[in-house]
C-alpha cells in the first residue's frame, strides 16, 4: 500500500451519487443517539452504503472512510453556505448578492431538512431572520453569474411586515408608557393640591385661634383697667 499517495478528489457526479445512495440509510447514519446499539447500527449502515455506492459507481471504488468524510464535509459546507446566503439576503433586504449555495448543497438540505430548518418562534425578535425560507428561495432563483437577482416576494413581504409590526408595537409601548407617566403626574398634582388645601386650612385655623386669643387678651386687659379705676 502506498501511504504517501493522495486519493483523487471527488467529482460533482460522485457527490451526487453519494447523496442519492445515502437516502436509504439517512435515518440510521444521522441518528444522534450514541448508545452501543445505535453505534453498531451506524457501522453496519456505512458498510452497506459503501458497498452499494461502489456497486453503481462508474468512477472507481471508494473506501468507507472516504465516503464518511465526504458526507460530513458536504453537510458542513451546505450549512455554512446556507447560513452565509441567508445572512446576506437578510442584510440586503432581498437585494442582489453573490450566491454561495450550490446544487449539491440543495440536495443535502433536502436530504436533511429538519437539521437545517429551526423550529418557528414568531415571538423571537430574530424570527424574521430564521423564518426566511432559503431552500425555496435558492431553488427558485436563477444561477446566472452566480448572483441572486430576485427573492421570493413572500419572504420580502414577510420581513417588511414583521419590521412594520415591531415598529408599531414599539410605538404602542411608548404611547402606553407616556400615558402612564401622565397619569402618575396628574395623581401627584392632585396629591399636591390636597396637601396645599390641608396646609391652608391649618393656617386659617391657626390664624383664627390667634385672633380669638388676642381678643380674649384685650378683654382681659380692659377688665383689669376698669378694676384699677374703681
Amino acid at each position: 500500500m502506498d501511504f504517501g499517495k493522495r486519493s483523487k478528489n471527488f467529482t460533482e457526479r460522485e457527490k451526487s451519487l453519494l447523496i442519492e445512495v445515502a437516502k436509504e440509510f439517512v435515518c440510521i447514519i444521522d441518528n444522534k443517539k450514541t448508545d452501543g446499539t445505535s453505534v453498531e447500527a451506524k457501522k453496519r449502515a456505512w458498510a452497506a452504503l459503501t458497498n452499494k455506492y461502489n456497486a453503481v459507481s462508474e468512477t472507481g471504488c471508494r473506501t468507507e472512510k472516504q465516503l464518511h468524510a465526504l458526507y460530513d464535509n458536504l453537510k458542513k459546507k451546505a450549512r455554512k453556505n446556507m447560513s452565509d446566503d441567508k445572512s446576506e439576503m437578510y442584510k440586503t433586504g432581498g437585494g442582489t448578492f453573490c450566491l454561495k449555495t450550490t446544487a449539491i448543497d440543495e440536495k443535502i438540505v433536502a436530504l436533511l431538512t429538519p437539521q437545517f430548518k429551526p423550529l418557528v418562534n414568531e415571538f423571537d425578535s430574530s424570527a424574521p431572520y430564521y423564518n426566511l425560507d432559503m431552500l425555496d428561495a435558492v431553488s427558485e432563483t436563477p444561477r446566472k453569474k452566480g448572483c441572486l437577482t430576485e427573492i421570493k416576494k413572500k419572504n420580502i413581504n414577510s420581513l417588511s411586515a414583521s419590521i412594520i409590526k415591531r415598529k408599531k408595537e414599539k410605538q404602542s409601548n411608548e404611547d402606553c408608557i407616556t400615558k402612564k407617566k401622565l397619569e402618575i403626574l396628574e395623581l401627584q398634582k392632585q396629591q399636591e393640591v390636597l396637601k396645599l388645601e390641608k396646609t391652608k386650612n391649618i393656617l386659617e385655623l391657626d390664624i383664627e385661634l390667634k385672633r380669638v386669643l388676642l381678643e380674649s387678651a384685650q378683654l382681659d386687659l380692659e377688665f383689669k383697667r376698669k378694676t384699677l379705676n374703681l
